[in-house]
């Protein structure tokens, strides 16, 4: 759903500025459209930090789902971590992406074509982090996880402490306790 949004976005900005270009008010060039990319792919980046580190610390895509973000110790992850994994996990293979087309423009040479397959490749090592350690590249360096919610309710917790006698607290502490007491609280009173 997030992709799909974004995408979105960028058809529109993309819409806009041929637009603009078609009626003589912009000149467009390759500067120039590298600039309205890099603009449009840095809005979309902050707003998605904002509303993964804000209210229930959801983009639209996990409100659909009934998902959030947190850290992997139940709190909530703020905007910098927010937007360090929106940046690896948006900003970063749109860079490269963008890096192997400008390379292969120039010319098609066998160290060009090399680094464009890199660059290319280079997002999936999302999928071999989840292959093998079952988080993304972006949630491992961030320290972040996808939680679910139980109906209305946050599993983030804002006071929540990690155990420190527990040497395996930070690998098993997914769920702050004290959000899951309120889950099965509520849970209880509903049947």
């Amino acid at each position: 759903m997030d992709w799909g949004l974004l995408a979105l976005w960028f058809g529109i900005v993309g819409g806009v500025t041929y637009w603009l270009w078609a009626a003589g008010l912009i000149i467009l060039n390759m500067p120039i459209a590298l600039i309205i990319a890099s603009a449009a792919l840095l809005l979309a980046v902050i707003v998605f930090a904002l509303l993964e580190a804000l209210g229930k610390h959801q983009t639209l895509g996990k409100h659909l789902l009934k998902l959030q973000l947190g850290t992997t110790h139940g709190k909530p992850p703020g905007f910098i971590r927010s937007l360090l994994r929106n940046l690896i996990k948006i900003a970063l293979p749109l860079v490269f992406v963008a890096l192997s087309v400008l390379v292969l423009r120039a010319s098609l040479s066998w160290d060009n074509l090399l680094v464009a397959t890199v660059a290319l490749a280079f997002p999936a090592l999302y999928l071999l982090g989840i292959w093998f350690t079952r988080k993304t590249l972006y949630d491992i360096i961030t320290d972040t996880r996808v939680l679910p919610m139980l109906g209305r309710r946050a599993i983030i917790d804002d006071d929540f402490e990690p155990d420190d006698d527990d040497p395996e607290a930070e690998e098993t502490v997914i769920l702050p306790r004290r959000a899951i007491q309120v889950l099965k609280a509520d849970v209880a009173a509903d049947s």
